[in-house]
């Protein structure tokens, strides 16, 4: 066998993965908002269809893997820890609803596997995923940062029409991906409504990162840098809020 053709099969070996999880509400808002001008001759809307159906079957035909879109498992177990969990958030258009039921018709029909996992949300069924294939290579899709945190050595993200690896990722934001939980326990985290510190300084909290591999190490780090010894003071400080927003932001991989 020719060096070019071995070389072509390992490249095309290298790139099929076990399953490519896909985030069900995350894409169906990017092309319900990003494809609004299309729509059928009644003047129905067609570009979450269009856009999300054209996703899976070119991610299923470039990567030779089986896509699993994953949804959200009714009442949320986190709305009924922290009141005003996602509150926040605008309610949906009833369109927008009406769209995603027949969409989920559609991609049964299709025989696309759906996942649910009942009280929790497409980020948990991700972190599910990650850790049930943690030594097969998996791929991600979604553009929401919550799905950073089960992200491992063999799996990658694609967002904005890009595959970002473990490393990419690290390289990206200043530290693993793993450890964005640590960061948005202490910053907050405005998209759900979790509430951090505030105005706790971006850069200090990425060191902290960067030295602490558990929420545990946060309230023993130290610096020589004076001006951020309040910031410590509050870290301390703050040790039942911090441990509740952990409680709240980690995703439960079961």
């Amino acid at each position: 066998m020719r060096a070019s053709l071995k070389q072509e099969i390992k490249k095309r070996n290298d790139s099929i993965y076990k399953i490519i999880v896909i985030d069900g509400m995350n894409m169906s808002y990017k092309y319900y908002y990003g494809l609004k001008m299309l729509k059928s001759a009644e003047g129905v809307k067609t570009g979450l269809y269009h856009g999300f159906l054209y996703l899976i079957l070119s991610l299923k035909d470039k990567y030779l893997s089986k896509p699993i879109v994953a949804w959200e498992g009714g009442e949320l177990v986190r709305k009924k820890k922290m009141i005003g969990y996602k509150a926040n958030r605008a309610v949906k258009p009833d369109d927008f609803v009406n769209s995603v039921i027949v969409l989920k018709e559609l991609l049964a029909l299709m025989g696309i596997e759906q996942k649910y996992i009942s009280g929790y949300e497409a980020d948990d069924v991700a972190a599910f995923f990650c850790k049930k294939y943690k030594n097969e290579r998996i791929m991600l899709v979604s553009e929401d940062s919550d799905w950073l945190q089960p992200i491992n050595e063999n799996c990658v993200i694609y967002k904005n029409s890009k595959e970002w690896t473990y490393g990419d990722l690290r390289r990206s934001y200043g530290f693993s991906p793993e450890k964005i939980i640590i960061y948005k326990t202490i910053t907050g985290n405005t998209k759900d409504n979790v509430s951090g510190i505030p105005y706790f300084p971006t850069q200090l909290a990425k060191q902290i990162v960067n030295k602490c591999d558990c929420l545990g190490d946060v309230y023993h780090f130290k610096t020589g840098n004076r001006r951020y010894l309040k910031w410590l003071y509050a870290l301390r400080n703050n040790r039942e809020l911090l441990t509740f927003n952990y409680e709240i932001l980690k995703l439960n991989s079961y």
